[in-house]
């Protein structure tokens, strides 16, 4: 949990499954890496490359405004003051060829 100024960030039960199944990770590995992944992981804005598309069409998607970054190989999920879910990242030739990009 990340205890700042203004508000506190959980982790939900769900979240915690999907972190231990992708990322192996117990709970006290997660409420530690947390912060890390809140605050130094990429935003949709910053991605570049394959995962740039793959990215955006879980923005557009997106109908609870969630707040999405990237670290590692995960995509996190957040919305309001919680970590909802972990998705992990496509490989270049699942976007490639589900996923539609205007060029």
């Amino acid at each position: 949990m990340i205890v700042d100024a203004y508000n506190e960030i959980k982790i939900t039960g769900h979240a915690y499954m999907r972190m231990k199944e992708r990322n192996g990770w117990n709970k006290k590995t997660a409420d530690r890496m947390l912060s890390r992944i809140y605050y130094t992981g990429k935003r949709p804005e910053a991605v570049r490359g394959y995962l740039r598309a793959w990215i955006n069409s879980k923005v557009e998607s997106d109908k609870y405004d969630n707040d999405l970054v990237l670290y590692g190989k995960q995509l996190y999920i957040f919305r309001e003051n919680a970590m909802i879910t972990v998705l992990p990242t496509p490989s270049r030739e699942y976007v490639v060829e589900n996923i539609f990009v205007e060029g």
